[in-house]
């Protein structure tokens, strides 16, 4: 009888123990109480004749300004680069050394407003491996890499983009061997976007 007292007793105690346990129980939460009407930004508030229209239920946000500028990447001398500009894109063809009639850039970079991918495309030459999203240089960059289906050469496209919008960046990159692969990263890597000043 002692001994299941013993026993008992340790079993009761850790037992009323889990009753004053702060996170076995249900918490009371204070949340703000939020308004009907959407808050009206200060400077709004404070000229309040500039505001428009006052029947509108919408907030007034101020109006950004846009930002101006371009992207840039460093080349190498030992690279040749061709420019293409027309009214809706700028297009840079990268070559290793002096190109041949039938030789193709092994980078090509894109900058128009809207730009499409060639390694999603299911009819394409591109078989994607990994996709990854990164921060490059302050810019936002979505990435697909792989193989080419017909040579199995490696390639990798990205996607830049700056966060206040504007124009996107495309590059895509097939390399034939290591010294165009470190010359390609060592170019990608420089990617950056310059304001106008």
């Amino acid at each position: 009888m002692k001994r299941m007292i013993a026993l008992l007793v340790p079993a009761v105690l850790l037992a009323g123990c889990g009753l004053n346990d702060p996170f076995a129980a249900q918490q009371k939460i204070d949340r703000a109480a939020l308004a009907e009407s959407p808050l009206t930004p200060a400077s709004v508030a404070a000229g309040a004749s500039s505001v428009p229209d006052s029947t509108s239920s919408v907030p007034i946000s101020p109006v950004e300004s846009v930002v101006k500028g371009t992207y840039v990447f460093a080349v190498p001398g030992t690279v040749t680069q061709l420019h293409h500009t027309t009214n809706t894109f700028d297009q840079y063809a990268l070559y290793m050394g002096q190109p041949g009639p039938a030789d193709t850039p092994f980078i090509v970079i894109t900058v128009a407003g809207d730009v499409g991918t060639y390694a999603d495309k299911p009819t394409g030459n591109y078989a994607i491996e990994k996709t990854r999203n990164y921060i490059l240089n302050g810019l936002m960059v979505s990435e697909a890499t792989g193989f080419t289906k017909d040579k199995h050469q490696p390639f990798s496209e990205m996607v830049v983009r700056r966060p206040g919008g504007g124009d996107k960046l495309h590059a895509i990159t097939v390399v034939k061997d290591n010294e165009a692969r470190d010359v390609a990263l060592e170019i990608l890597g420089t990617i950056k976007w310059e304001a106008t000043k």
